[in-house]
């Protein structure tokens, strides 16, 4: 089932006021070539505009100081689990992770 850029927009706010709760090291890492399998290129929920008005709502609620690191990407490729690795250690190791990055 695919979201509506209504419910996506709701989602994006909710979703970025949880991360902004958090009292430790955090990122938002957005996969911009889609959400799930679904999403994949061709494949039958593939929506860029639902999926910007996610994104959207995600970077204007995130709170100053979250690195949100644009990965693109499918969140199932292989591309995004090597850049979700790579925040993951660098938030680990104290580094902040570079915002709006773009990994192909």
């Amino acid at each position: 089932m695919r979201v509506t850029a209504d419910e996506g927009a709701e989602l994006g706010r909710i979703l970025a006021t949880k991360v902004n709760g958090t009292t430790g090291p955090a990122a938002v890492l957005l996969p911009l070539r889609g959400c799930s399998k679904y999403e994949q290129a061709g494949g039958p929920y593939v929506d860029p505009e639902a999926d910007a008005i996610l994104f959207d709502a995600i970077r204007s609620t995130l709170r100053p100081g979250i690195p949100c690191r644009e990965i693109d990407a499918n969140l199932n490729d292989p591309a995004f689990a090597d850049a979700t690795a790579e925040t993951f250690l660098e938030l680990g190791a104290g580094r902040r992770p570079l915002p709006a990055r773009s990994d192909a």
